[in-house]
């Protein structure tokens, strides 16, 4: 005979019923299925997904907790569990602000292939060829970003001496054009000097 009470146990689950973030995030990894969705708004890099989720299963933006567990969410609970194409994987890093933003911080801090293989362990992509592709391809994205950066910098500072040279080119003219006023002032004296001459002369 089945018991009456059996379907009990699988109730959708009330996140707003939690008083505590840590009881939300445990409420959240016994549920199977609150867990895939988030996961996979996670590896998009949406937050305003994963924020839809929380909200829909019972805990509103108006609640205190709603925003820090969403933040607490696209910080720790990035996986790339079960996902063996390079492509994919590289397109659910560059997609996710929060993931790229780790790997940088990584190598900007002096990390290498060792530090960066931690992470993506941690991340649960296994270590491999695989895993190793990945991590080559992270290292390239930076430099060029590096590589881009400092042309844009140098571009700015070219573009900068560019404007300082122009205005030094204008200084001259405006000078010859002030001092253009005093030469005219000049002839116009030596010729009244002419005509005075002239009538002394005359005289």
């Amino acid at each position: 005979m089945t018991d009456p009470n059996y379907h009990r146990g699988s109730k959708r689950v009330n996140l707003g019923e939690c008083e505590t973030e840590e009881d939300i995030l445990d409420a959240i990894e016994q549920s199977r299925r609150i867990t895939r969705l988030i996961i996979s708004a996670v590896q998009k890099g949406s937050k305003f997904e994963v924020s839809q989720i929380l909200e829909h299963y019972g805990l509103p933006m108006t609640s205190r907790l709603h925003f820090k567990v969403t933040n607490i969410v696209m910080e720790q609970w990035f996986s790339l569990m079960g996902i063996e194409d390079e492509e994919q994987i590289w397109n659910i890093l560059k997609k996710n602000p929060y993931a790229m933003t780790k790997l940088k911080a990584i190598v900007d801090a002096g990390g290498g292939t060792m530090q960066l293989s931690d992470m993506l362990t941690e991340w649960e992509l296994g270590i491999g060829a695989l895993q190793s592709k990945i991590i080559r391809r992270v290292l390239q994205r930076i430099a060029d970003q590096k590589k881009k950066g400092t042309n844009d910098d140098n571009k700015e500072a070219s573009n900068e001496d560019n404007d300082k040279s122009a205005n030094d080119d204008d200084k001259p003219k405006e000078s010859a054009e002030t001092e253009k006023p005093n030469a005219s002032t000049d002839n116009d004296a030596t010729a009244n000097g002419a005509k005075k001459d002239d009538s002394k002369d005359d005289n």
